[in-house]
């Protein structure tokens, strides 16, 4: 009895304590729930039609299960505004504006039937995504693989038309699609673009290894802030070229280790070494070329997701702005100031989306053409859409006549001075396709005439460059040429002078004495004659020996080496007593230089003389010139003026009047 009683109060006791364990367990565990952060769960809703088995529509809670929504009577939602109104009424604290089926489908458990309260039916569908403010998605580009977007906005297409629009993209290429996301939304459920990745059909993984990307995307791709959208794209783009020059340099660094190895090898196995080089560059040719693709994916991945981002900020603000203006339409009574602060923010909206549109053209034209012609027809739709909804808005005002008598003609005169920005024709006018055309022809040949003019300024440029160097080229080749010139006509004269030299000592030694009674006979007027044919015989013989192509100054400049008199054994050297005439005449002409100028100093002595006479006596005739005159000091300051006066030559007329009278 005794052992009985100790048992069961035993269980009692173990029963307690396994009761305060659990209970410790739970509070252990809420503890750490309450600081662990609640996971973001994406709206979605997911609906099933059969008219056999109707059941209800399921939704995902806050925590990430499957509810079926057992208050909803309508089982087959197949209209999207249905599915549109049915993500409102289960997610009422969020702000829906839009649909979009899921890429996959998935398996969804406890499905309930129509009337019945047991939910074991499992069914897969593709769920309904419900969608908020327009939020572009991050596509993870692998490696070999290139990032593209299709944007056209006169298309407005559902999901699977844009799924098919992005695979016939990639099939083109002869690759294969891997992940897409819609673009823009321009309805329920209807969208004007798709971004998508492409990858290749069959990956062949070889020696080539690209630089790996960095293991998370760039923050750009998945944050985004609409006021500084600006400022972080440019961000983005210098991020994205750091990394560029990082791969190029890791690149650079490891062919020149590559090229020590080559080296190395080169010495101990020459064909071993050519064959390793020939690998090697194939590798880092391939490996080039894939790290240039990437570049260029991430560039264009960087592009499409701005773009995405301001259009949905300016279609962002035309909503607002039309929201502004109705709402101050429907009024009563009706705001005047209100309507027209509304309408100008309606129409700067509406200016900033056709703005841009002509920004993204020109962009386009200066950098792909091609793409640029491609879009033409979506940008000329787009601008036409812009002008009938200016219009229209415009027109709203007809049912207010007094207001829109005041309004419109500021609002005329607004929208002139917008479009004064752009040099484009007022939306008033009711532009047509011809014309939004013609505009978009008319920024065609103004880049094909800046383009042009850059052409020929470049090759002005390189004509101009060509010049300056044939120039150059020339003045070195003159050089060049005047300088052997002048060493050729050097070793001309050396070569004539020990000629000339040798020809006399050959005359010395074979001509025969001269008779005396012949050089007797000689009269000085024939050794005269005689010297100045010889002299003219050696300068023909000059001439004739020299070349063609020595320069005229070079034979101004050389000399004949005076001969030796006593090298030669004819009278004619000996004889030059002739010439004595000169010098007698130079003596006579310097002596009557010495006469001209005994001449002119007499000449120059008899002037001063005569100067220093006039001089004289021209000073001796002044009367201040006599020394000092004693005057009286006791004299009063008249008389001693007078006094003054007289000894200038001055005399008083009452003077001469009793001088006269006399």
């Amino acid at each position: 009895m005794w052992n009985l009683k100790v048992f069961f109060i035993a269980i009692v006791l173990s029963a307690i304590s396994v009761t305060d364990i659990f209970a410790y367990v739970e509070a252990v565990a809420g503890s750490f729930g309450s600081d662990v952060a609640p996971i973001k769960v994406e709206p979605q809703v997911a609906v099933v039609c059969d008219l056999r088995n109707p059941l209800h529509p399921q939704y995902m809670d806050s925590t990430g299960k499957w509810v079926s929504d057992l208050e909803n009577k309508s089982y087959c939602l197949k209209d999207k505004i249905e599915i549109l109104d049915f993500c409102r009424k289960v997610y009422r604290g969020r702000n829906i504006t839009n649909i979009v089926e899921a890429p996959r489908s998935v398996k969804i458990d406890n499905w309930c039937k129509l009337g019945h309260r047991k939910c074991k039916t499992t069914q897969s569908v593709k769920p309904y995504r419900c969608l908020g403010a327009f939020q572009s998605e991050a596509l993870l580009v692998p490696e070999q693989c290139v990032f593209d977007h299709v944007h056209n906005a006169s298309r407005c297409w559902s999901y699977d038309e844009w799924n098919a629009t992005a695979a016939t993209a990639c099939s083109a290429r002869d690759l294969k699609l891997r992940s897409f996301a819609i673009l823009l939304p321009c309805g329920v459920d209807l969208f004007s673009g798709v971004e998508f990745v492409c990858c290749p059909r069959a990956a062949t993984l070889d020696d080539v290894s690209p630089p790996k990307p960095s293991p998370t995307p760039d923050p750009y791709l998945t944050h985004y802030n609409p006021k500084k959208e600006r400022d972080d794209f440019l961000d983005a783009e210098q991020r994205l070229e750091e990394r560029h020059r990082e791969r190029v340099t890791k690149i650079m660094k490891d062919w020149s280790e590559l090229e020590d190895r080559y080296q190395d090898l080169h010495s101990t196995d020459a064909k071993g070494a050519e064959e390793f080089k020939h690998k090697m560059t194939n590798r880092f040719q391939k490996l080039v070329k894939s790290m240039e693709d990437e570049d260029v994916m991430e560039k264009r991945q960087l592009s499409a997701v701005h773009q995405q981002r301001v259009l949905a900020a300016i279609n962002e603000k035309k909503r607002d702005a039309m929201t502004c203006y109705t709402d101050a339409l429907n009024e009563n009574p009706a705001n005047t100031h209100r309507i027209q602060k509304c309408l100008e923010k309606l129409l700067r909206a509406l200016h900033k989306d056709r703005h841009h549109s002509i920004s993204h053209f020109r962009h386009l034209l200066n950098i792909n053409p091609s793409q640029a012609q491609r879009e033409k027809d979506a940008t000329i739709q787009h601008l036409n859409d812009i002008e009938r909804l200016t219009n229209q808005s415009l027109q709203m005002l007809d049912r207010f006549p007094d207001i829109q008598a005041k309004v419109v003609p500021l609002m005329k005169d607004y929208l002139l001075a917008l479009r004064s920005k752009d040099d484009t024709p007022s939306p008033l006018l009711m532009t047509s396709r011809t014309s939004e055309e013609d505009v978009l022809d008319s920024f065609k040949a103004e880049i094909v005439a800046k383009q042009a003019e850059k052409e020929r300024q470049r090759q002005a440029d390189k004509a101009r460059k060509e010049d300056e160097r044939r120039r150059d080229e020339r003045k070195k080749m003159e050089s060049k040429n005047k300088k052997q010139n002048q060493l050729d006509s050097s070793a001309e004269d050396t070569v004539k002078d020990d000629s000339s030299a040798k020809l006399d000592m050959t005359t010395s030694t074979a001509s025969p004495k001269p008779n005396k009674a012949m050089g007797d006979k000689m009269k000085p007027k024939m050794i005269k004659e005689e010297i100045v044919k010889k002299d003219k015989m050696k300068e023909k013989k000059a001439k004739e020996d020299l070349p063609p192509y020595v320069d005229a100054q070079a034979v101004q400049h050389m000399q004949e080496r005076p001969k030796v008199a006593h090298a030669q054994n004819h009278q004619i050297a000996h004889n030059e007593a002739g010439f004595s005439v000169r010098h007698e005449s130079g003596h006579r002409e310097n002596r009557s230089v010495y006469f001209t100028l005994a001449f002119a100093g007499v000449a120059l002595l008899a002037a001063m003389v005569v100067g220093l006479v006039l001089l004289k006596r021209r000073h001796a005739r002044s009367p201040h010139q006599q020394g000092f005159i004693e005057v009286d000091q006791t004299v009063t300051p008249e008389e001693r003026h007078v006094a003054n006066m007289q000894i200038n030559g001055y005399e008083n007329p009452t003077y001469k009047y009793f001088e006269a009278k006399e």
